[in-house]
């Protein structure tokens, strides 16, 4: 059976950047496996819970989104995410080996892993890690990775994109292949936004940036994303 293997720095991201993927590969009897690297512990609250008892909060939502989206297998690996207050990056000690054990026993002779890409799309230190946790979790088990771009560079300010304009451009990919949602693949992926209640600037900053579509998702596909026909369609760079 074909399958998905989601790479999600926090929750929220696998719904934002990939929920109308994961839509789309359930409807196709594809199996999805989403993973949570972070819970999420030093995201903003919104006053709706503490600080202390947020990550369990967003786990909650996040199990929220992925019924909603149609996923039956989470795994939540509980490492802290990027903390502004103090500035170090992630370090995720072990993540990789998790990752691979995680995923050995889900590989089928169709398994693509998704991911953000080498910028994070916006630079955060998180993303950036994960993107390089989830290309080389593909190159140690041979598999093809759909890394989430943009047709160009989305504009962050740069006192929030953590990585420099330049620094990002240099790190941008361009897609080879996107995901054009039909209405019911973008009303799923609008409710399994809905359930991130504390996330709800975040999701409307993103909408803002992405000029408000969520009906489009475009990934660059390695090596060729053919045998991913009925999920994704060849994206034309001439006309981007």
């Amino acid at each position: 059976m074909a399958s998905l293997l989601v790479l999600s720095p926090h929750p929220d991201d696998e719904t934002l950047y990939f929920g109308g993927l994961i839509r789309r590969a359930i409807k196709s009897n594809f199996k999805v496996h989403v993973a949570y690297i972070t819970s999420g512990h030093n995201g903003r609250t919104l006053g709706l819970v503490s600080q202390k008892d947020l990550w369990k909060t967003r786990e909650d939502e996040a199990a929220a989104a992925a019924k909603t989206l149609g996923v039956t297998d989470t795994f939540f690996m509980h490492y802290r995410d990027y903390d502004p207050s103090t500035g170090a990056k992630p370090l995720w000690r072990g993540a990789s080996k998790q990752l691979t054990s995680w995923a050995k026993s889900r590989i089928t002779d169709k398994t693509l892993v998704v991911s953000l890409p080498p910028n994070g799309m916006n630079g955060h230190p998180d993303h950036v890690k994960s993107s390089s946790i989830a290309n080389k979790l593909a190159s140690d088990l041979g598999l093809d990775i759909a890394c989430v771009t943009s047709r160009k560079l989305v504009d962050y300010p740069e006192k929030t994109a953590f990585l420099t304009i330049c620094n990002r451009q240099k790190t941008h990919i361009l897609p080879t292949h996107a995901v054009s949602l039909l209405p019911d693949e973008t009303a799923v992926k609008l409710n399994a936004l809905a359930c991130y209640e504390t996330q709800a600037l975040s999701v409307l900053g993103h909408l803002r940036r992405n000029g408000g579509r969520i009906d489009e998702e475009t990934y660059s596909v390695r090596p060729s994303g053919n045998v991913f026909a009925e999920i994704f369609s060849p994206v034309s760079l001439e006309k981007n």
